[in-house]
């Protein structure tokens, strides 16, 4: 993957990373489910939404609903923020209204299409639910008046959109992933009970060093020689 801006959570709850609207594609490294579609898009995220109120997604799950950013901070989702800076203030503000107005829909009009995902199963996208929408359709659906790729393509997958952000050279305002930024921290505290409990020992008087604690470059692994000296 290229690189990236490196987000925080602080950075994203602050926001001051980006203003709506931004396209956002998230996935659960952690998540079987979402290995297997992105295995089969050919591509590295499995959902798709819309920021179009600071700190607000618009996202589909079993029902188009408004989610905190926070949620997708919790562990092990990566999430990366495209947004097009071709867009014109009339065009972000096209882009909030159509999120709002398909939140605001009734709730049978907000349903998940089960019958778009086993479509895009066998890669027969034409195979959906009129009036329904999986995560990506919904953003696309959200897009189509601005953003005519969208317009003509109306059942994208996740890693769909991910790759057409990037071929229109769209902005990438930033990727939020959570090994990279607390991987680190991570290692540090597992390591530091092994340290303490290493210093109390040498106090008390009960252990001789006779080389020191080594680690490793990843902090993964920790060899200790010691012998214990009765007091």
């Amino acid at each position: 993957m290229a690189k990236y801006r490196k987000l925080s959570k602080e950075e994203i709850l602050a926001w001051d990373a980006g203003v709506p609207p931004l396209v956002v594609v998230s996935d659960n490294l952690a998540s079987w489910i979402s290995r297997q579609i992105k295995r089969h898009t050919k591509g590295n995220y499995n959902h798709a939404m819309v920021m179009h109120a600071m700190g607000l997604f618009a996202s589909q799950g079993i029902f188009l609903r408004e989610r905190p950013v926070a949620d997708y901070l919790r562990g092990k989702h990566r999430v990366k923020f495209w947004r097009n800076p071709n867009w014109s203030p009339a065009d972000e503000v096209k882009i909030c209204l159509a999120a709002n107005n398909q939140l605001e829909a009734p709730w049978y009009k907000r349903r998940y299409d089960i019958l778009g995902i086993l479509g895009q199963a066998v890669r027969i996208p034409w195979i959906n639910r009129p009036g329904r929408n999986f995560c990506s359709e919904s953003v696309a659906k959200i897009l189509k008046d601005v953003e005519q790729l969208f317009h003509d393509n109306p059942h994208p997958s996740p890693a769909d959109i991910d790759r057409w952000c990037e071929e229109q050279e769209w902005e990438v305002v930033g990727v939020y992933e959570p090994e990279a930024v607390e991987d680190k921290k991570t290692r540090i505290q597992s390591l530091t009970p092994v340290l303490l409990a290493l210093l109390c020992a040498v106090l008390a008087g009960c252990v001789t060093v006779y080389h020191p604690v080594s680690v490793d470059a990843r902090g993964a692994k920790v060899t200790i020689e010691a012998s214990v000296q009765p007091k």
